[in-house]
């Protein structure tokens, strides 16, 4: 496993290290893990900077998926051979095995064609995603979000997510970037409904290509800047919506938008 007794830089406190597993017990599992990303967010948290940190020692590795291969006598909800998501923040994946108990960990369900991978992933980015639009404001087919840094994981997820349920996506992506067209490109074939560079935002070629677009009722914000502005002012006037996580705040004629911070890679 990759352990650090203190937090630290990565290179100096991450230590790469062997345990001998405890006993099952009767309400334990034993899982396997196969798959675990290197997030940035693993990075803040050996560094202690980041807003939930687990006890020390720690194992680095908040995401990955799993399989079941044991359980204890007790245990109910889960079986062997089930593949298993942590079910909470900064679990340590970084390892091959890990006892714990059964609810620490969520079984998914069978999910024909979706890699061990990717399904590694899953408890991050697209959760973000999709809380984001669920919880915030009730959308509606038809409905339309806004959103800068669409290219970063959140941003893709929502696009696709929103696509899955008829809303409709205006999406910021960097204007200066090199690979620009081909990302716009990308973009669009993952189901946004208009890309536009930051430099672009504003103008009046813009404003006319969301003619047949109802007013955003949800902003999504991970970058700050003057996107923020522009966002605020289209908006559609007096929509309210709930502040989610700890987030930053501003307001334009009462609506609100929602500022990610960390989930821009």
């Amino acid at each position: 496993m990759l352990k650090y007794e203190s937090f630290g830089d990565v290179d100096k406190v991450l230590k790469l290290v062997d345990e001998n597993l405890p006993p099952l017990t009767s309400k334990d599992v034993l899982v396997k893990f196969m798959f675990a990303p290197i997030n940035p967010a693993d990075f803040n948290t050996i560094a202690g900077v980041y807003p939930i940190l687990p006890m020390l020692p720690g194992v680095g590795g908040g995401e990955g998926v799993g399989k079941i291969v044991a359980v204890g006598n007790e245990v109910r909800n889960i079986k062997v051979n089930d593949i298993v998501v942590p079910s909470k923040p900064q679990f340590g994946t970084w390892r091959n095995y890990v006892v714990c108990n059964e609810k620490d960990m969520t079984a998914l369900p069978s999910a024909s064609g979706v890699k061990l991978e990717d399904l590694s992933c899953l408890t991050v980015n697209p959760s973000t995603a999709y809380r984001l639009l669920r919880d915030i404001v009730d959308l509606k087919e038809g409905d339309v979000v806004i959103q800068n840094g669409a290219n970063s994981m959140v941003g893709l997820c929502v696009i696709q997510m929103a696509k899955n349920r008829g809303i409709k996506t205006i999406n910021i992506i960097r204007k200066q970037r090199p690979d620009f067209d081909a990302l716009k490109g990308k973009l669009t074939s993952l189901g946004a409904t208009v890309v536009v560079g930051d430099e672009d935002v504003g103008k009046p070629e813009f404003k006319k290509s969301l003619s047949n677009l109802k007013k955003p009722k949800l902003a999504l914000n991970c970058v700050g800047g003057n996107t923020v502005t522009e966002m605020a002012r289209l908006l559609e006037r007096w929509y309210h919506c709930n502040i989610w996580w700890n987030v930053y705040e501003t307001r334009h004629h009462s609506n609100r938008i929602i500022y990610i911070s960390g989930y821009y890679y």
